[in-house]
C-alpha cells in the first residue's frame, strides 16, 4: 500500500485513480494518520490490456455523450450499466 498525504491526494486525484485502477491500493494521510484508503472494487489488475483498454474507451465515450446533455438527460442505472459491458 502507497502512503500519500491529503493535500497531495487532492492534486492528483485522477491518477490515483488509475493506479488505483490497475490494482494499487493507496491510504490518505492527515496530520500523521491514515484516514482513508482507495482499493481497487475488482480485480482490475488482473484483466488483459485489451480489456482495460476496452472499459476506457467505453467512458470516454460516456464522458463525451455526456457533455451534451447538459441538465436536462435523464440516465438510468440499467443504461449505465448496460453502457459498462457495452462491446464496440
Amino acid at each position: 500500500m502507497r502512503f500519500i498525504q491529503e493535500e497531495e491526494a487532492k492534486e492528483s486525484f485522477s491518477e490515483l485513480i488509475e493506479a488505483v485502477a490497475n490494482g494499487e491500493s493507496i491510504a490518505i494521510i492527515r496530520n500523521g494518520f491514515k484516514v482513508a484508503a482507495l482499493v481497487p472494487t475488482e480485480e482490475t489488475h488482473l484483466l488483459s490490456e485489451e480489456e482495460r483498454e476496452r472499459r476506457k474507451k467505453v467512458m470516454e465515450k460516456l464522458l463525451e455523450e455526456r457533455k451534451g446533455w447538459g441538465k436536462t438527460k435523464k440516465v438510468s442505472l440499467e443504461e449505465i450499466l448496460e453502457w459498462r459491458y457495452a462491446r464496440e
